[in-house]
């Protein structure tokens, strides 16, 4: 059974969005320009974009339509000694959009963006495996690819959280390693060297329906000193075609 447009578990909806399979130019289109510029300057500019290659998805996939609101986050939070969501899931900063009131984690009402957004990686996993026990499908973060290609075919369907980097599910590399000349549902290394998130049109260049990301690595472990970490989920069928990643 494929996912349906919306996800709905008892008061709460997630708008998917259908990717089909298919090609797209991953990474910075001007990546040896953005190297030059980063050297002259000493600031970041997109080398760790590059180079760029095509990647092939072979499979369908359901990407949510706007990062996880602080309310559903908090939903999960809940289901948690808050001990355990403050040590391993959240940062309760000054800039979190979220507060622990009366042993209860609850979005901020006066808050300028509805999404979660002091959230760790492992927090993001954790909500995924919370969320799947609740639906018929299964839920993770997206791959890098997945996200990127998501971006630059749908972008303009899809809803950006402001000043809002958003986890992925494959480890961090500082280059691309493409395999020959077509890179075929890419995963990411299999050892740690930082967890990945990548930038949303606040941090990247946004045209009509397309987005250049800008991809980051980071700890992602609390606590968090910053408002600028969230995640979308990507959701799938329960029985797993034999192309498609875990």
């Amino acid at each position: 059974m494929d996912p349906p447009e919306v996800l709905v578990f008892g008061d709460n909806r997630i708008e998917l969005v259908r990717m089909e399979p298919g090609r797209f130019e991953m990474g910075e289109p001007n990546w040896r320009t953005a190297k030059v510029l980063e050297f002259l300057s000493a600031t970041p500019a997109g080398s760790n974009e590059g180079p760029p290659h095509t990647v092939e998805i072979t499979y369908p996939f359901w990407i949510s339509k706007e990062p996880v609101s602080a309310e559903l986050y908090s939903e999960f939070l809940n289901s948690l000694e808050p001990e355990t969501a403050l040590r391993d899931f959240v940062s309760l900063n000054n800039f979190a959009n979220f507060e622990l009131r009366d042993g209860r984690f609850i979005a901020r009402q006066a808050s300028t963006s509805p999404y979660a957004n002091t959230v760790s990686h492992a927090g993001g996993v954790a909500f995924c495996k919370w969320l799947e026990e609740r639906v018929p499908f299964r839920v993770r973060l997206p791959y890098e690819a997945e996200w990127e290609y998501a971006g630059k075919t749908r972008g303009a369907e899809l809803r950006y959280g402001l000043n809002l980097w958003e986890w992925c599910k494959d480890y961090y590399r500082d280059r691309y390693k493409p395999d020959g000349d077509v890179t075929v549902n890419p995963t990411g290394p299999e050892e740690p060297e930082d967890f990945m998130n990548n930038g949303s049109p606040t941090f990247a260049r946004r045209f009509p329906n397309e987005i250049y990301t800008d991809r980051s690595g980071a700890t992602g472990t609390p606590p968090i000193d910053s408002g600028t970490y969230g995640f979308r989920i990507v959701v799938l069928p329960r029985k797993k075609p034999s192309s498609a990643s875990d």
